[in-house]
């Protein structure tokens, strides 16, 4: 679903939200293209081409359950750090956040994280902007949907990589943790729908937290744990 289908089909529908109240949505105008390459100069790269053609017609949708600004840039989480480029474009109200991790060499869509403040996790979520829209959507009529669910579960789907299973792992990520050594943990992103936890402190260490060049594969150290009371007492 395009900017413009999904406009389209917001002018034609009737949405209500889970207490029964009418949905309208407004559609900010697009910007020019100096404004999108103002926007990818700070970045220092190309906005996706799916998310370049989205602003040309809307730069911000109003109405929706969570804000998206797609000029903004200005949502600021830690977890981003471990995004070289992460463009940020909608946010809950609740500190989380959602981010288009841009490379340096331009893709066709837009592949979208998710990044909660608590726990700290990032959640791969979208390849593409249209299906964004459909999650949003989703969302504003239901927020037990499925992409409410996942944007409110404090459970992550899946732990780290110790050392010696990325070692086993395939080409990619056996490189990378002979690179970097067993005191890391590592985390394997490059499927939508999968997440992790990022530990917080990692998070505003970034001598700590590490990507893959750029690929989506993270690795961290984590944070020692403290002794509880009774650890102490009996020199566990």
């Amino acid at each position: 679903m395009t900017i413009t289908e999904f406009k389209d089909k917001a002018s034609s529908s009737n949405w209500r939200d889970d207490d029964g109240g009418k949905i309208k949505l407004k559609f900010l105008p697009g910007v020019d293209e100096a404004s999108i390459q103002s926007i990818e100069a700070k970045l220092g790269a190309k906005l996706p081409v799916d998310l370049r053609e989205t602003i040309k017609i809307c730069s911000g949708i109003e109405g929706l359950l969570i804000d998206v600004d797609f000029t903004a840039d200005t949502y600021e989480y830690g977890a981003v750090a471990s995004l070289n480029r992460g463009f940020g474009f909608a946010h809950d109200g609740f500190g989380n956040y959602w981010y288009v991790d841009v490379l340096s060499e331009q893709e066709e869509t837009s592949q979208i994280f998710f990044a909660c403040h608590d726990p700290a996790f990032l959640d791969y979520v979208y390849q593409d902007i249209s299906s964004f829209f459909d999650g949003a959507l989703k969302l504003t009529l239901d927020p037990e949907s499925e992409f409410g669910s996942a944007r409110l579960r404090a459970v992550p789907d899946a732990e780290p990589l110790p050392y010696d299973l990325a070692l086993s792992g395939d080409a990619e990520l056996s490189t990378f943790a002979n690179q970097l050594g067993p005191q890391y943990v590592f985390v394997d992103l490059r499927k939508p729908g999968s997440r992790t936890i990022i530990n917080d402190d990692n998070i505003e260490r970034r001598t700590e937290l590490e990507r893959h060049t750029e690929q989506r594969i993270f690795a961290y150290i984590p944070r020692e744990k403290k002794k509880g009371f009774l650890s102490r007492l009996f020199g566990g």
